[in-house]
Formats: C-alpha cells, sequence, structure tokens
C-alpha cells in the first residue's frame, strides 16, 4: 500500500481544522500521512491548540503569508508519501475519497472527483456523474469544468510541472491542469462526489472579483505558452469574450458595480478583434446578462456558479 500524504492548508479556519483532519484520519484507505501547512495565520494560537490533540499530524508554519498555491508547494517539499492529495482546512473528505481515487490511478493520469456543495444551514447539493477521462487540453478553455481541491496524483509528477505556479492567489489549480493537459498527462474525473465543499461567503473561491481577475490571468500564461498564430485566431478571441460573459454575469449575480468595471477594462484583450470588443462591450452596456442572472438565482443558488 503506498503513503499518500494529504496536505491541510490553513490561513483563518482554525473553527474548522478538526473536522477536515478527522475527515482525513477516517478515511477507508490506509497509509495516510497529514500534514497541516499554517499559511502565516492571524489564528496560529488557534491552529496549534487544535493540533495538539492530533499529535501524528506533521506541522509547518509559513514565516510570512505566501498564498495557497506556495502553502501547497512547501507542504509538498515536506510529504513523504509518493502520492499526494489536498485539502482546505474548511472542507472535509467523504470517507472513501482516498481509496475510491487509488482505484483509479494509473500512470501519466492524475486523478479528481466531484464535489458535495454544503450550504449555509447545511444543505448539500452534489450528484454523482458519469466518470470521464480527460486528455485534451481544449476542453477546459472555455469552462474550468474539473475539481482541483480534489486531485490525487503522483509526488514525482507534481514535482516534474514544479507544483503550484506561486506568482497565482487563486486559480492555481486551473493552471495546473492547462500545464498537465498540455503536456500529454490525463485527467481522470471519476464522477463521484467524494470533496466536501463547505461554502464559505468570505472564502476565496466565492469572491468574484478576485477569482475572475485569476482567471484571465491563468488563461494569459496559457495563451502565451502555446504557438503566437493561436493567440492571434478568432478562436482565441472566443474564449476570452465566453470568459468575460461569465464576469458580467457574475457582477449581475452579485449586483457588484467594481467587478461590471473591471471586466469592461479587461475588454481590452480583445482590441485586436474589434467586432468581437464590440459584441462584449453590447452585452456590458444593454445589461442584458441580467437575464441569464434571473435564470441562475431560479436554477440554484448562486454560490454555485
Amino acid at each position: 500500500m503506498q503513503l499518500v500524504s494529504v496536505i491541510v492548508t490553513c490561513y483563518k479556519d482554525s473553527a474548522t481544522l478538526g473536522r477536515a483532519i478527522e475527515s482525513v484520519i477516517s478515511q477507508s484507505y490506509s497509509p495516510i500521512e497529514i500534514i497541516v501547512v499554517n499559511d502565516c495565520s492571524p489564528e496560529t494560537e488557534l491552529i496549534e491548540r487544535c493540533l495538539a490533540s492530533y499529535p501524528q499530524v506533521r506541522y509547518l508554519r509559513n514565516p510570512i503569508n505566501v498564498g495557497l498555491a506556495t502553502a501547497r508547494n512547501n507542504g509538498l517539499a515536506l510529504a513523504s508519501g509518493d502520492l499526494i492529495a489536498f485539502l482546505d482546512a474548511d472542507d472535509e473528505y467523504h470517507q472513501h475519497k482516498i481509496a475510491m481515487q487509488m482505484y483509479a490511478l494509473e500512470d501519466n493520469t492524475v486523478v479528481t472527483c466531484g464535489v458535495i456543495n454544503v450550504l449555509p444551514g447545511g444543505r448539500k447539493v452534489g450528484e454523482s456523474r458519469r466518470a470521464r477521462l480527460v486528455s485534451n487540453v481544449d476542453s477546459l478553455l472555455y469552462r474550468n469544468t474539473l475539481n482541483g481541491a480534489g486531485l490525487l496524483a503522483s509526488k514525482k509528477l507534481l514535482l516534474q510541472f514544479g507544483g503550484f505556479s506561486s506568482g497565482l492567489r487563486s486559480c492555481e489549480d486551473f493552471d495546473l491542469w492547462l500545464r498537465l493537459l498540455s503536456a500529454g498527462v490525463k485527467v481522470k474525473d471519476i464522477g463521484l462526489p467524494l470533496y466536501l465543499y463547505h461554502y464559505n461567503p468570505a472564502g476565496l473561491s466565492k469572491n468574484y472579483r478576485n477569482i475572475s481577475k485569476w482567471e484571465l490571468e491563468v488563461l494569459q500564461l496559457h495563451a502565451f505558452r502555446v504557438k503566437s498564430e493561436w493567440r492571434d485566431s478568432q478562436c482565441y478571441a472566443n474564449m476570452v469574450l465566453v470568459w468575460l460573459f461569465r464576469h458580467l454575469i457574475r457582477s449581475e449575480l452579485a449586483n457588484d458595480k467594481e467587478l461590471w468595471r473591471q471586466t469592461c477594462a479587461n475588454m481590452s484583450l480583445l482590441d485586436n478583434f474589434p467586432l468581437t470588443r464590440m459584441v462584449c462591450l453590447l452585452a456590458a452596456y444593454s445589461r442584458i446578462m441580467v437575464i441569464p442572472a434571473f435564470l441562475i438565482r431560479l436554477s440554484r443558488n448562486k454560490a454555485l456558479f
């Protein structure tokens, strides 16, 4: 049985850290090593008080706040396991999460899973879907449909790719997917909702302005890694347009004027495609995205968009 190192990153999550650790301890798979990385949290005293109840947990405290990507990389460097999984301190695992992923793991492949969204009040939203093998980077260019937090991969493979991009303060998992797929590594999504994501209104991934900014940063990094002819093509412009439309919808969902202004400023990415840029401007100023935003509100909680 191969040792799996689970890297739990923690910043302002001292109140839920114990729950996250317990979900790893209760895994049906063993052996597992737990590494908690404290990203220079103002709650350090509370974090360390919690960890006193778990002497088997390895602990690393970053001397300065470095963000999720570098915090995960620091945990990766410390890990003893041949295989690596990640968990945010405000989330938890299903009991069989690691076991099911280990069963699916193959050479030159990383594994992820589906998500159960736990909403305020405890209501859970999530369902199983068909397993799939993602091998084409183009399938993610218009929407990131993979759960980055649910990743399980070999340590050797992650180190080969330099881990997460330390310059990113969000969407580091999206960037990793694009780099892995571009290099021919396959991603197996087993479809089962085995990662329990607890929706936190103050959480990083639900800060619409922040995540929208870093999504475009990741896409630009990808664009400059591929051939220049693609960056001059209408396919590139269409990709940017779809993401800007998504950001306009978010601005309507959150009634966020600053995000709307940020999205309009980002339309400069379409300066070489005047017709496409005009379509985007018309959508912004006509506020037509109020319609899909309204439909999202009707169909599901806006936090899940």
